[in-house]
């Protein structure tokens, strides 16, 4: 509240005045969503790292809600998260569409498809993760409106497991397209857009606490990320569909 954001600006306020470069021996405390924790934000990070040798980073894996929160009471720095809805309490500094799609090896029958629906994936093994996730709500939403009813047979909490047991298997995995585009094609995979329009519905959002007078070196991240992410939208080679699906 009040009181945490008044002593993280006293905080920056005294490295002000000791006329210290604002970027040295700076500690970035970052909150994201478990999809941009194995590929997309660690690489962000060390092109930050690399850019200011003088900067470290901490950073935890949580659910959307518990990111927000963790920015809201000042716990963390910058929140990177999937949103469905306005979050209270926090600046979004960046939003961008994140659509899910349908994640499937380039020797299954769905990889020559432009589009599929979930009706279509329901006839081939697949995979889901747990309820709660932005993926799941919005796939049970969907499912609810079709009357359709997935049977998955592996359902995680864990990303990089389904991810892995979709590469063996060939079993049809759902995932947002910043979450695997650097590494889907050297693994064999090609990413299927998803006709139901409910899976749409979603976005990825750069939180910071609102209110706050942001130091030099979260600023920096901050728009060193949004840089990353739109350098990013641009779909991989490994994206079908002939209207390419851009996240903006």
């Amino acid at each position: 509240g009040f009181a945490q954001r008044s002593l993280l600006e006293a905080e920056h306020v005294m490295k002000e005045i000791g006329g210290l470069d604002a970027l040295h021996g700076s500690l970035l405390k970052i909150a994201c969503s478990e999809g941009f924790a194995s590929d997309f934000l660690p690489g962000a990070l060390a092109s930050f790292k690399a850019r200011h040798p003088g900067v470290d980073f901490s950073m935890w894996v949580v659910s959307p809600a518990d990111a927000t929160r963790r920015v809201r009471e000042g716990d963390a720095d910058i929140a990177l998260t999937f949103s469905l809805a306005p979050e209270k309490g926090v600046c979004v500094e960046h939003t961008e569409r994140a659509p899910i799609f349908a994640l499937v090896r380039r020797d299954h029958p769905l990889a020559a498809r432009d589009a599929v629906s979930l009706a279509d994936v329901a006839h081939h093994p697949h995979v889901l993760p747990e309820a709660g996730t932005t993926v799941r709500q919005l796939i049970d939403i969907a499912c609810a409106l079709d009357g359709l009813l997935l049977e998955p047979e592996l359902t995680s909490n864990n990303t990089a497991a389904m991810y892995r047991y979709a590469q063996r298997t060939g079993a049809v995995m759902f995932t947002g397209l910043l979450s695997v585009r650097d590494r889907c094609d050297a693994d064999g995979f090609v990413v299927v857009p998803l006709t139901n329009p409910q899976l749409r519905e979603r976005s990825i959002q750069v939180q910071t606490m609102a209110g706050r007078d942001l130091p030099a070196s979260v600023r920096a991240f901050r728009d060193h990320l949004i840089d990353a992410m739109q350098a990013a939208s641009a779909p991989p080679a490994a994206v079908r569909g002939s209207r390419r699906p851009r996240m903006r």
